[in-house]
């Protein structure tokens, strides 16, 4: 199923043949029997009554992947979908944030096969580990509705001109992106490229002190002339 067809699905709502099912528990097997027992049908998990996607694990109104990224210096994961249970990175760097299942039954799944240990320790856990390795940094944010972990260690010393040249490599992609589309955003440039938001904002702010690029219109509908 294309993602147009499931938006379609969700803008048309429930009928006899299709249900929301905000969370997967027993109440989708009962419904998927039901189906099985008629005519058929579709169960779309992750979506409220009134057709709001709330997703999984992730958020299924994105095609995008989860996304591991490789770096010489750092290893960086980005997932689609925000953070479950109203919990913000702020809470995330305590030890002691509570965190939701925001799937119970795939969550005792996954314990009963030992791929989960303890509910809602991980974060508690890989900090204490680290402990043990100074050199390397945790870095947890959230760009508009992705979650992105980076796993770094500092660039070893007289790295200064390759820091440099990655800077010169960064701003190089963004006049590229911005060329191929002028009104993108400053949260697209930030995945494209795998840096923070407010590192783009910085790269875009040199750029246009060197008179390389220009902002015609506001920030929401105007676009960027190279």
């Amino acid at each position: 199923m294309q993602k147009s067809d499931l938006e379609k699905l969700i803008r048309l709502g429930e009928t006899q043949q299709t249900e929301f099912k905000e969370k997967f528990d027993e109440a989708v097997i009962e419904t998927l029997v039901a189906f099985a027992n008629a005519t058929g049908g579709k169960v779309l998990v992750g979506v409220s009554d009134k057709g709001v996607v709330k997703g999984v694990f992730r958020d299924y109104r994105s095609s995008s992947d989860i996304v591991i990224k490789i770096f010489d210096h750092k290893i960086a994961f980005s997932n689609p979908g925000k953070l479950y249970g109203g919990l913000t990175v702020k809470d995330l760097k305590r030890d002691d944030y509570v965190s939701s299942l925001r799937n119970k039954l795939l969550a005792e799944m996954f314990y009963l096969l030992g791929d989960i240990e303890k509910y809602g320790t991980g974060l508690v856990r890989i900090r204490r580990i680290l402990k043990d390795f100074p050199g390397l940094t945790l870095r947890l944010e959230e760009i508009g509705n992705y979650f992105k972990v980076d796993l770094a260690y500092p660039v070893q010393n007289g790295s200064q001109k390759s820091s440099q040249k990655s800077s010169q490599k960064s701003s190089q992609k963004i006049i590229q992106l911005i060329k191929e589309q002028p009104g993108i955003t400053i949260n697209k440039l930030a995945l494209e490229l795998n840096i923070s938001e407010r590192a783009i904002k910085k790269h875009l702010s040199n750029l246009k002190k060197q008179k390389l690029i220009k902002r015609i219109g506001p920030d929401k509908g105007g676009h960027w002339d190279v």
